[in-house]
């Protein structure tokens, strides 16, 4: 590879993997320099086209509170990427939000943490909760904890002819590695709910701040590319426990509601795009690194970001695809183009387990074990408890404009 070539693909992934490191406020100095140093060495290239993109958008979105900063690149990002999700009961205003709104709108900046864990052995002696952990630190835990079992999933196993026969005599312990992925997801759903409940003692005012809190920790979740996590936590939000509490809701900020309506709408685009978009650019990051010296290899390899995808999307497009095709056509022959469409889809999952290894995020004892420990209620429990606190007539009653105006 020439130098400038190489230069060339640095300076492109670099513009598109992490374009929030261009983001400085009032004037976007950095980009200046890249969009002149390009100018001068590559002038009417695609690259000082995509540079002077970039720094054009950026003008355009600065938002008016510096509050807001970082953000918007943070979900431009993804602005064209979709998880699939089934929301037991979305959000009727969910309707609402169109493609011309603005970008999730971040939250009053937190208050440093210096002192959460030199205050360790003062929270031992409280009593913790969700609350205790910041968004972003519990958003980072999340990611640690799903990419590395998302890493350990024997792509094979996800097959639908291995996979749909896991609830088969004799079949129950079939791919655990899967089983695993899915249990920690399940795990997170009943943590949000259950932390959302609370206890009876807790009024919508509090409840609706751990709402809050949870919305915030999904945002991180976004930035920090963990589809999976993100996909929980709004679902649990979504679900009929936690949903049909309208005073909650009531009480819940506007800007952490549109926050919520925003990443709903951008968990249930469509995953192929996701998918598509990351696997072309891998697959060009892999055979770049092939052609380039041990040296820019490691610098190059620092630019990817790790992704840890909803697997539910690929079981459900194997188990689909076993079902829809054949293994073997008339006369016996094998069918390959079944075998095919197979392999795309492992291949896709091997080489989002290869960005994972890009994660580099240092395990935090406390939350782990407060997560792991966490006493979550059962999905009937959770209704039982979400019917006590507001009770079915009273929900019946709030009208639509209660549940929350915007």
């Amino acid at each position: 590879m020439e130098k400038g070539d190489s230069i060339s693909s640095i300076l492109g992934m670099w513009l598109d993997q992490c374009p929030d490191d261009f983001y400085e406020l009032p004037d976007f100095p950095c980009l200046h320099l890249l969009v002149d140093y390009i100018g001068l060495n590559m002038p009417g290239s695609v690259l000082e086209q995509r540079a002077q993109l970039l720094l054009k958008n950026m003008k355009d979105s600065k938002p008016i509170e510096s509050e807001a900063k970082g953000l918007e690149l943070h979900t431009a990002e993804v602005e064209d990427v979709e998880l699939e999700i089934a929301p037991q009961a979305a959000p009727e205003t969910a309707a609402a939000v169109t493609a011309e709104e603005e970008p999730v709108p971040a939250p009053n900046p937190e208050p440093p943490c210096p002192s959460f864990v030199d205050t360790t052995s003062r929270l031992r002696e409280e009593e913790l909760s969700i609350l205790t952990f910041p968004p972003k630190l519990v958003a980072e835990q999340l990611t640690r904890m799903d990419a590395e079992l998302f890493k350990k999933v024997v792509p094979y196993h996800c097959l639908g002819s291995i996979w749909s026969q896991r609830n088969k005599k004799g079949k129950e312990n079939l791919a655990p590695t899967i089983r695993a992925t899915i249990t920690q997801f399940n795990n997170v759903v009943h943590c949000v709910i259950t932390t959302c409940l609370g206890d009876k003692s807790m009024k919508a005012p509090d409840r609706a701040r751990v709402v809050e809190h949870w919305i915030e920790v999904a945002r991180e979740c976004l930035i920090h590319r963990n589809f999976s996590s993100l996909h929980a936590i709004l679902s649990a939000l979504q679900s009929s426990s936690i949903h049909r509490l309208k005073e909650t809701w009531g009480e819940v900020s506007s800007r952490s509601f549109q926050t919520f309506l925003k990443l709903c709408k951008k968990n249930t685009l469509n995953k192929d795009l996701l998918i598509k978009k990351k696997m072309s650019k891998f697959s060009i990051l892999k055979m770049n690194l092939r052609r380039a010296q041990d040296g820019q290899q490691e610098k190059e390899m620092d630019i990817f970001q790790g992704t840890v995808p909803y697997l539910g999307v690929f079981l459900t497009d194997l188990v689909m695809l076993d079902t829809a095709q054949q293994d073997f056509l008339d006369g016996g022959l094998i069918n390959f183009q079944k075998r095919r469409k197979e392999f795309s889809v492992l291949q896709e999952i091997k080489l989002l387990q290869e960005s994972c290894q890009h994660y580099t995020i240092v395990s935090q004892e406390q939350f782990g074990t407060w997560f792991q420990d966490f006493d979550n209620l059962s999905e009937n429990e959770s209704y039982n408890m979400s019917c006590e606190l507001e009770p079915p007539a009273q929900v019946a009653s709030n009208t639509h404009s209660s549940y929350k105006k915007t």
